[in-house]
């Protein structure tokens, strides 16, 4: 959570020259405007003055979260909820930070709005209000093509407004009315609970969630689906993994060693939200380096960039080990091996069950005729037993694909096939957001006419 408030604070530091802009452009109408009152010997609104002031400089933050902030593309999102499945799903910085930073950009206009006004006072106003800005700010992103049309957005600014209005309205009610205090600090205090349970609840549950779980259903009510697999109904239990994550002192420590198997040194360290790079942008005739490890899984990948564009080798697998011999992360006797072209060559290990728990995933790597290893991909882990869980049946997950309780990135919805086969059902896993390895579902599907082709994931952990 505090890596989520410091980006949201960052987001809005850098947004100050546009601040500036509208506080400059505002205070100079207000100094003509008191100027003018003075001459004509009338009192100055020094309080809705302010209020104004205050606005600008919120105006200026959401225009540069509109506007500037995003990069040159246009989408539309009307799955409501959609951005906070996935913000869920993921549960990185970026994920939340965008879902709530639209809740704190709209916070100072339902708080400023009710004393600058009485009529902002009704929330039936004042809300409304609220809805059409946003409303404006999302056409005019999408117009200009610098966002996506999102109805969450839609929402959580109007959260937003509504959150900053209660706050505002608990203040002004104290002297009017105890009653109404409490009734819009109770409302307030309320919301606040609200979306802090959300994190609340990650941090107490056992397992953390999937990235690739659904973000909302997808409409296949005019889909025929032809089941060409068996799938069992009966329920299971399904064994549980989980590997070690890294803390940035782990991380310093891998790359410490891997400096030492590839003489070089690093000239460039950064800490990022999912891993740590560390670079050496080849200053002499070594060339470049390029390391980056994750946080959550022994995975990472690495690329050397030499000065003389190197001629990749047919080797044998003994050739490319020794290669690799000198690299941390060794590879494991059961990992089968394969010549993928173009000096690229895989070991792969399909979930080997040893006694300290289980090897799987693949370790990619490039070898040259000088016998160097030029770019490396390992996303080969062991994983230690955790446990045993309850998963459901492979029928009720086949039951979930049918209903769209899936995601595939969207390919789906744009082919958008009539007869959808299942060819084949498996149970695999995939890494969660806690570093747990978890069993889920594979279906391999395909239209009937082979222009869609897909492996989807189900989760499986009830």
């Amino acid at each position: 959570m505090y890596d989520v408030i410091h980006f949201i604070l960052q987001e809005l530091k850098n947004s100050t020259s546009l601040v500036l802009v509208a506080f400059t452009v505002m205070s100079a109408v207000l100094i003509c405007a008191f100027l003018i009152c003075k001459r004509e010997t009338r009192s100055f609104p020094w309080k809705k003055a302010i209020l104004l002031l205050l606005l600008a400089g919120c105006t200026g933050i959401m225009v540069y979260a509109t506007k500037f902030r995003q990069g040159e593309y246009r989408a539309v999102n009307l799955h409501l909820f959609r951005t906070w499945r996935e913000a869920w799903n993921n549960y990185t910085v970026d994920h939340w930070a965008n879902v709530l930073l639209n809740i704190v950009l709209f916070f100072p206009i339902g708080f400023l709005l009710p004393p600058l006004a009485k009529v902002f006072k009704k929330w039936y106003i004042t809300l409304p209000v609220c809805l059409g800005v946003s409303l404006l700010l999302e056409t005019i992103q999408y117009l200009l093509s610098c966002g996506v049309f999102d109805v969450d957005d839609l929402f959580t600014n109007t959260l937003g407004a509504l959150i900053g209005y209660l706050l505002c309205m608990s203040v002004l009610s104290i002297k009017k009315s105890i009653r109404g205090a409490l009734l819009n600090s109770g409302l307030f205090l309320c919301l606040i609970a609200a979306i802090s349970s959300i994190f609340i609840v990650y941090e107490v549950k056992e397992y953390g969630n999937l990235p690739m779980a659904p973000a909302y259903r997808i409409d296949t009510s005019k889909v025929l689906w032809r089941l060409e697999c068996p799938v069992p109904q009966e329920s299971a239990s399904g064994s549980v993994y989980r590997t070690q994550p890294r803390t940035l002192e782990d991380c310093d420590a891998f790359a410490e060693a891997f400096k030492q198997a590839i003489g070089t040194e690093y000239d460039t360290v950064s800490y990022c939200q999912n891993g740590a790079y560390y670079m050496d942008h080849g200053l002499d005739e070594n060339g470049a380096h390029f390391l980056y490890v994750n946080y959550k899984d022994p995975g990472y990948t690495y690329s050397h960039v030499s000065q003389n564009d190197p001629i990749w080798a047919d080797a044998e697998r003994h050739e490319v080990e020794d290669a690799l011999s000198a690299y941390p992360l060794p590879v494991p006797n059961c990992a089968e091996f394969s010549a993928d072209g173009d000096g690229w060559y895989s070991f792969a290990v399909d979930q080997y069950i040893q006694d300290t728990g289980m090897i799987d995933g693949i370790l990619r790597c490039r070898y040259g005729t000088d016998r160097k290893i030029y770019e490396i991909e390992n996303g080969l882990c062991l994983y230690t037993y955790y446990g045993e869980a309850k998963i459901i049946s492979a029928y009720s997950a086949y039951t979930h694909l049918c209903a769209g309780r899936f995601y595939d990135g969207g390919i789906f919805e744009r082919e958008d096939p009539s007869v959808v086969l299942v060819t084949d059902c498996c149970l695999g896993y995939e890494i969660d957001t806690k570093g747990f390895y978890q069993p889920v579902y594979y279906f391999d599907v395909a239209s009937e006419d082979g222009t869609y082709q897909n492996k989807i994931m189900i989760p499986a952990i009830r």
